[in-house]
């Protein structure tokens, strides 16, 4: 399976299981940790389990050559807090500009 596959179906599973955790313990939605919405702390925690367990590296789904590749599973981490959508910006983004260079003939 195609890396790009997996990293977007896993941000997919990121934004429904923390939807459905959601919605069994309600009261979460509106809690704040250290200034940070409990959501947005549970989404961060069940991507770094994933990126980390699927050794989803950031760089590497890109070509990028980085020494340190915890970095890139961190980013990677980041990336599917989102959920699904901001995967689709970032391949949307990544699309563009290959786009854009090889219009501009580089």
């Amino acid at each position: 399976m195609d890396v790009i596959t997996v990293w977007l179906f896993l941000s997919f599973t990121v934004e429904r299981m923390v939807e459905l955790l959601l919605a069994v313990v309600p009261r979460l939605d509106k809690k704040q940790v250290w200034g940070v919405d409990v959501p947005v702390l549970l989404a961060l925690a069940l991507s770094l389990v994933l990126s980390f367990g699927a050794h989803l590296n950031f760089f590497q789904i890109f070509g990028v050559d980085f020494e340190w590749p915890v970095v890139g599973m961190v980013l990677t981490a980041f990336f599917m807090v989102g959920g699904s959508n901001v995967v689709h910006d970032l391949l949307g983004w990544v699309n563009a500009a290959k786009v854009n260079s090889r219009a501009n003939g580089k």
